[in-house]
């Protein structure tokens, strides 16, 4: 977690969100925290374009967050399982 960041949010709510791996942000919930970090990026509401989507990605990759693992209900999918299903319908 950007140091930052625990400056603008409840650790311990943040602790109970993240429950795999605390560098992954699980939903868009936090996506709101690059407002807080930089003037650049200003809040979203809606849909955004792919260009604004893109530096938006690049922001969190910098700051070392990465795209969560494939979960359902806080229950991440083993790779096996994931591979399965690729198999099955792609």
């Amino acid at each position: 977690l950007p140091s930052q960041a625990s400056e603008l949010i409840d650790i311990s709510l943040l602790r109970a969100m993240i429950r795999m791996n605390p560098s992954e942000i699980p939903s868009s919930n936090f996506s709101s925290l690059l407002s807080a970090f930089s003037e650049d990026f200003l809040p979203t509401v809606g849909l955004v374009d792919s260009d604004r989507a893109f530096l938006h990605y690049q922001a969190l990759d910098s700051l070392g967050f990465k795209a969560a693992s494939l979960n359902t209900m806080g229950l991440a999918l083993d790779s096996q399982s994931i591979s399965s299903f690729r198999e099955r319908f792609s």
